[in-house]
């Protein structure tokens, strides 16, 4: 089958038996640093990769005043810090806000 130009492709990559991806924050500064958030291949290729990992869970209440959190930088790195304050209840799309005190400020 011929696609059109600019048709969006989707690829889906397992990797099961990658022991240390089964700890998520491993996942993570796996997919933050060498994978560049998703975006190691989007100038070159146009091409972007979402990380799914059984861990994670995108409207996670479980985060409160206090927890040590990872926040991912625009160049990639992850900056650690704690949570401050806990919105009170999600907006229209369900998304929760914190307020996070980076640990360098």
């Amino acid at each position: 089958e011929k696609r059109r130009p600019g048709e969006a492709i989707t690829t889906l990559v397992v990797c099961p038996h990658i022991a240390a991806w089964s700890d998520f924050e491993e996942f993570q500064l796996f997919w933050t640093s060498e994978l560049e958030s998703g975006n190691l291949f989007a100038d070159d290729f146009r091409m972007w990769i979402v990380a799914f990992h059984p861990d994670f869970s995108r409207y996670s209440t479980s985060l409160k005043e206090g927890d040590k959190v990872g926040v991912s930088a625009p160049d990639g790195s992850v900056r650690e810090g704690v949570i401050a304050r806990v919105s009170s209840e999600p907006n229209e799309e369900m998304d929760e806000y914190f307020l996070v005190r980076l640990d360098d400020g």
